[in-house]
């Protein structure tokens, strides 16, 4: 089985307990939704004003969108998207299983994106803002805004510099690999990077709907 295939199959079967577990306990949201449509939390409608706990799963069908607030930060999520927040992690992190993720975060906020290539970050602390477009468990499109990203390949670190968009094809590397490798979610891929253009090109392959980049929420600047 593929790594990222099984990373996700296990992130799927345990998430949803997690979530409920979480409820229950009475702990806090990880953050709200602030815009949605023709999207689903959790199997039911999304709602404006919900908030939303660790490993429940994001889903928008076609000519669909769903806007986050975590703490400080804003995500954009874009038609046939399906993605969530993982159970117990800090900073917090998106798993993207597919579909795309626009994000905005100040200086010392922090949301991670997780990737079939790896973790996409800030750079030490930086403000971080851009795109992620996860075409499928080989594929996929990261772009950086204002400020650098970082592509955290299990240590093997790739910067995307602010303004540049690269595709990045991944390949698989688990045929004939140890089961306890294969299980591994952190084992390092072999990745290959074509430059493609401007932040812009990434906005066109992600279809976000423009109507939602310019909404009430605006996080706070970190200058």
């Amino acid at each position: 089985m593929r790594l990222t295939t099984c990373f996700c199959l296990t992130v799927l079967l345990c998430a949803g307990p997690a979530a409920s577990a979480a409820k229950a306990a009475g702990e806090q949201p990880i953050g709200v939704i602030v815009t949605s449509q023709n999207g689903r939390l959790d199997g039911t409608s999304a709602v404006e004003g919900s908030n939303f706990y660790g490993g429940e799963e994001f889903v928008t069908y076609e000519s669909g969108a769903m806007q986050l607030r975590v703490r400080q930060c804003r995500i954009d999520l874009g038609a046939t998207t399906d993605a969530r927040f993982l159970p117990d992690s800090h900073p917090e992190h998106l798993l993207v299983i597919q579909g795309s993720a626009r994000y905005s975060c100040p200086a010392g906020a922090a949301v991670w994106l997780e990737t079939p290539a790896g973790v996409v970050r800030g750079a030490d602390g930086m403000p971080a803002s851009g795109l992620v477009v996860v075409n499928d468990a080989h594929s996929m499109t990261v772009s950086a805004y204002g400020e650098p990203l970082v592509l955290d390949n299990d240590g093997e670190l790739h910067t995307i510099n602010a303004g540049e968009s690269y595709r990045v094809a991944i390949s698989d590397d688990d045929a004939g690999a140890p089961p306890q490798a294969v299980q591994n979610k952190h084992r390092r891929r072999k990745l290959v990077f074509w430059l493609i253009g401007g932040s812009a090109a990434a906005f066109a392959v992600g279809e976000i709907w423009e109507q939602y980049s310019e909404s009430p929420y605006k996080p706070t600047s970190s200058h």
